[in-house]
């Protein structure tokens, strides 16, 4: 899932890597692998960021605190 995510980040698919990284965190909290999960929403947080798009930057980056 992670390799998907880098091929969309580095072909400028943002929305498509965000959607990658959604997917993973889902999977990893469903396994429990909260901090996994959180660094899939931090990278979530990050691309928000480069779009511009602070609200759902802070979305995530609350949500990847908590599972930290």
């Amino acid at each position: 899932m992670f390799q998907l995510a880098v091929a969309f980040r580095s072909a400028k698919l943002t929305d498509k890597f965000i959607e990658a990284h959604l997917n993973a965190a889902k999977c990893f909290e469903s396994t429990r692998s909260f901090f996994q999960a959180g660094k899939s929403f931090e990278q979530i947080a990050q691309a928000a960021r480069d779009k511009n798009d602070y609200a759902t930057m802070i979305t995530y980056y609350e949500k990847a605190c908590v599972l930290f």
